[in-house]
């Protein structure tokens, strides 16, 4: 007797191996869509970010100029922390304009400002604070007869601070102390200060004036913009140290702060160095010169959303 032959399993374990091919297949070329698709994303939000710190760098660089040729015929008699509102073609910009003797200059503060700009605006430690002070006077002061002829100065310049970025040489001074204190410092030849302006100070070097005493320093900035705008005269600033303030006579070095926001809440800062004092002038005899020199410009900057 003849049995049935049994039935050949192969085709149905190929068609089990052919689907879990397409189901693999399906799965990557998903994967790849969605790989895609990210890189998509990724790319047009490079593109929409580049595209627009080029315009904020435009709209800040224009607020500079028309906040320095307004500076041209205000900056004279200005001894006072400025803001104004610009407008680059349609683009309202905030600019704040500070006069150098509001700000802590590296080359020439004392050493007892300089352990306090360490300790209120960098929150070191007094003994930390001491020792920056020292090393940054140290960097800038001519070399010691006897530490140079031994070499046990060879981590200092001996030499001025030419621009605030300079400090990061310094040793000790850590990324994180550098950007806690570079918006309270100026570093340029033409500067000669060892107090501070409390007329033409930011609040964070207020801050600094009042030994950390924010609410104090609050005050004094808020009580100091109301006489401005009223057209007052200085406000009394005897609650700060007389040892570490002095009274501005006037100056023809700004910092030229221009904010750039933008309607998603982005926010970037242009900031220029601006000389209006003729002798700085670039513009006596050619076509499209400025009488005012701007002599530093630095790197745009992203802010904290507002």
């Amino acid at each position: 007797m003849l049995r049935p032959s049994p039935p050949n399993k192969t085709p149905r374990r190929e068609r089990g191996l052919a689907l879990v091919a397409v189901l693999w297949i399906t799965a990557a070329l998903a994967a790849l869509a969605l790989s895609l698709s990210q890189m998509t994303r990724t790319d047009t939000r490079v593109v929409q970010v580049h595209k627009q710190t080029t315009e904020a760098r435009a709209l800040g660089d224009g607020a500079i100029a028309v906040a320095a040729a307004w500076l041209w015929n205000h900056g004279p008699s200005l001894v006072a922390l400025e803001r104004r509102e610009v407008t680059v073609g349609q683009t309202p910009v905030s600019v704040e304009i500070v006069p150098v003797t509001g700000l802590i200059d590296i080359n020439h503060a004392e050493a007892e400002l300089l352990e306090l700009l360490f300790r209120i605006g960098a929150n070191l430690p007094p003994a930390e604070a001491r020792q920056l002070a020292e090393r940054v006077i140290a960097w800038r002061s001519p070399p010691d007869g006897e530490l140079a002829a031994s070499g046990d100065d060879s981590d200092f310049r001996h030499a001025p601070f030419y621009t605030v970025d300079d400090l990061r040489q310094v040793p000790g001074i850590t990324p994180d102390i550098y950007a806690s204190v570079s918006r309270l410092l100026v570093a340029h030849w033409s500067v000669y200060q060892i107090m501070v302006d409390p007329a033409s100070a930011p609040l964070a070097v207020l801050e600094v004036l009042a030994d950390g005493d924010h609410q104090l320093a609050s005050q004094l900035a808020l009580a100091r913009d109301e006489a401005r705008d009223e057209g007052q005269a200085r406000v009394d600033f005897s609650a700060l140290s007389a040892e570490q303030i002095g009274q501005g006579a006037g100056t023809s070095v700004f910092r030229l702060d221009a904010v750039v926001t933008f309607e998603n809440g982005r926010r970037y800062r242009r900031t220029a160095w601006v000389n209006t004092s003729p002798r700085g002038g670039q513009g006596q005899g050619g076509a499209g010169a400025t009488p005012w020199h701007i002599w530093q410009v630095e790197s745009l900057r992203s802010m904290p959303r507002d």
